[in-house]
């Protein structure tokens, strides 16, 4: 689990405008085009090395994704990365975006969190027309 220290939104924003830590998203790069956080450096998790974050390693790292699961999951490799501290973004991307924080967002892009929540009613509709045929 995670060994990173959990760091809210306001915050981590305020250390990183002091110039005292840097944003490390670890989302996918599909997830990155659909929305970002200026100025944040790119090191998704499926191919996660410290060695290719080009920053400061005095500075602290604080480490974001969707919604703050991946980040919390992957504490441990993540906060081996050798910064100063190492915070995870509680409620990640979503929660700096809840916040007023600047994210940039393309939505000329489909936003997969939409794919999910289609198929899932496409499912309960299936199943619930399942049930429909076995009563009946």
């Amino acid at each position: 689990m995670s060994k990173l220290k959990p760091i809210d939104a306001k915050r981590a924003s305020d250390l990183v405008d002091q110039g005292r830590a840097v944003l490390v998203d670890i989302r996918e790069a599909a997830e990155q085009s659909r929305a970002s956080v200026p100025g944040a450096i790119s090191a998704p998790l499926s191919r996660f090395s410290a060695s290719d974050i080009a920053a400061d390693r005095s500075k602290d790292a604080i480490f974001f994704c969707e919604g703050g699961v991946r980040t919390r999951f992957a504490g441990s490799r993540l906060s081996a990365a050798g910064f100063n501290t190492s915070y995870e973004l509680v409620g990640g991307i979503r929660a700096w975006q809840s916040s007023g924080l600047q994210v940039d967002v393309d939505r000329t892009l489909p936003d997969p969190s939409q794919r999910i929540r289609d198929t899932l009613k496409l499912a309960a509709a299936f199943l619930i027309g399942l049930f429909w045929v076995a009563a009946s």
